[in-house]
């Protein structure tokens, strides 16, 4: 009789009691799942011969400053604060585009150009060369006057890394033709190439983590009263001095 009950119980026992008279598995801990790193950001700097990067822009927004010499503005106020804003997009094969604004109503210019880059070792080296078209209104103390005209700025620049800091220098040629001045009834035009002067600024920029970066420059201009006070309209050819200082951000 006791086989046949020990068969009965074995027969009569649930999964469950089946399960627990297993040995219990023990789990294994989970791995933590690694997120992919997010990759860097491509952009590169703005004055830079580099530029942004291809097929990368930046916007950048800030104020320039030119201290005109008192021989050409006398008692006048000299210093002439502009609002600067410059773009630019990067091409392939060293190539970028950009465009630069700087404006305070008096004297207003938008340039538009194209440069090349190439390296010699750590030396970044780009020629540019811009296309500009400026005006200026003078409607305030008895003065009616309006003048526009066209420039042209051929440039070469060199740039040297230094961590997330930039350092480029630009040496500028400055040429001026089809300039037109209105004073009151009268306009006076002057339709041939003139060269105006040179200029020379050194440009540091920033790269921030953010993806942003900030700038300061300063400059040194020699260029004709002509270029420096269009209100002149002067036939002058010898060239003065002053500074240039400008700052600000890009995205």
């Amino acid at each position: 009789m006791l086989p046949f009950f020990s068969l009965l119980l074995a027969a009569s026992a649930t999964p469950a009691d089946a399960a627990s008279s297993q040995p219990a598995e023990t789990a294994l801990p989970s791995l933590p799942v690694e997120e992919s790193p997010r990759a860097p950001l491509a952009k590169g700097a703005l004055f830079y011969p580099d530029g942004p990067g291809e097929f990368a822009w930046r916007l950048g927004v800030g104020a320039l400053v030119d201290i005109l010499p008192r021989r050409i503005v006398q008692s006048a106020q000299r210093q002439i604060p502009q609002v600067a804003v410059q773009a630019r997009f990067g091409l392939p094969l060293g190539f970028s585009v950009d465009a630069r604004m700087a404006a305070i109503v008096i004297n207003n210019q938008l340039e538009l150009g194209a440069g090349w880059t190439y390296h010699v070792g750590p030396l970044a080296i780009s020629v540019q060369d811009h296309q500009g078209f400026w005006i200026g209104v003078l409607g305030v103390q008895g003065f009616d006057a309006t003048g526009w005209g066209f420039l042209n700025k051929p440039s070469l620049s060199f740039g040297l890394p230094f961590g997330s800091v930039r350092f480029t220098l630009t040496g500028e040629l400055i040429y001026t033709f089809g300039q037109r001045v209105r004073l009151g009834a009268d306009t006076f035009a002057r339709g041939q190439l003139v060269f105006a002067g040179t200029g020379l600024t050194l440009m540091v920029e920033n790269l921030l983590d953010s993806g942003g970066l900030w700038y300061f420059g300063a400059g040194l201009f020699r260029t004709t009263p002509n270029y420096q006070a269009w209100l002149a309209f002067s036939d002058q050819r010898y060239v003065l001095p002053y500074p240039r200082l400008l700052g600000g951000y890009a995205f």
